[in-house]
């Protein structure tokens, strides 16, 4: 899988150089529920869902009964965007009626490109199919949660996957010449600076395309809330957690664009930790740290 190049920040490959890089512009984001589900709730492989996911499927909130059209309408702001499919997993039906969203997505004014996020056991032949022809008429790429590359943590956060389906999913989909995002989470229970790494070299080997790095954080209503408010779970300081985007960094393939270096949450959602807020901050350290180390992105590769 070939990869542009693009940006000219000489510690990781940000995503806002690649777009400026492939579409002349910055452009705006703009978050979509579709109306989708996920296995790990409709009762093909469980009902409550993944360990660390809240009711809305780490979306915008439900639509509240809105069109795509009037999310677009409500969210958008001045200029062309990325439609963003961001609720639960939104291949996770038929591919007639994820042919009928992307339309609806399609026609919106100024969309630029479409962004999917999904999981990597939910796109069968049929649905790459559809993505395909859409992405022959809007840049599209396909987000897949990993999470992680090890198969304990996988089972103990109830994915429903295996690092096996993952691989499968990403070789399909650049079969398709599909550009492939993984979603992973640093601090998960059990992993350390070695679990995280041996994820960024998984990520390095099937030269996806684009990854989004998150930190391990509790919100109202997912079940970790139980675990963290019994005392069970050990969050990442916000010291660990810089470093940590850099260990993993350091093992990524340097042409990987970087869509995400921390989540972000507010209250009253959030319960833990507190920094998560803190986002510029959190970014501002990570550069520091990779200067203080003399690093960048892909320096063991």
């Amino acid at each position: 899988m070939t990869h542009d190049a693009a940006g000219d920040n000489p510690r990781y490959r940000k995503f806002s150089d690649w777009v400026r890089h492939e579409f002349g512009e910055r452009l705006n984001k703009v978050t979509i529920d579709a109306g989708m589900t996920c296995p790990t709730r409709d009762g093909r492989l469980g009902t409550t869902g993944c360990a660390f996911c809240d009711p809305s499927g780490s979306g915008p909130g439900r639509g509240v009964g809105l069109t795509i059209e009037a999310q677009i309408d409500a969210r958008r702001r001045p200029g062309r965007f990325i439609a963003y499919l961001q609720a639960f997993s939104n291949t996770y039906c038929s591919a007639e009626e994820l042919d009928g969203i992307l339309a609806r997505v399609v026609s919106a004014r100024d969309v630029a490109a479409i962004a999917i996020g999904t999981r990597p056991d939910c796109v069968p032949q049929a649905v790459l199919d559809v993505l395909e022809k859409w992405a022959g008429r809007l840049p599209l790429w396909v987000e897949y949660g990993l999470q992680s590359a090890h198969l304990r943590t996988l089972q103990a956060i109830n994915r429903g996957h295996t690092l096996a389906d993952f691989i499968d999913a990403c070789l399909r989909t650049h079969e398709r010449r599909l550009k492939v995002v993984a979603h992973v989470i640093l601090g998960l229970p059990g992993e350390g600076s070695g679990e995280w790494i041996e994820t960024a070299r998984v990520l390095t080997a099937l030269r996806i395309d684009g990854v989004k790095i998150h930190m391990l954080h509790i919100v109202r209503g997912a079940p970790l809330a139980e675990s963290y408010e019994r005392g069970e779970i050990e969050l990442l300081h916000r010291d660990q957690y810089v470093a940590a985007v850099c260990d993993f960094l350091e093992h990524l393939d340097p042409t990987i664009v970087i869509h995400r270096l921390t989540g972000e949450r507010r209250r009253p959602e959030l319960l833990a930790p507190d920094w998560v807020t803190e986002k510029s901050t959190v970014l501002k350290m990570i550069d520091e740290e990779l200067e203080r180390r003399g690093s960048r992105q892909g320096k063991f590769v």
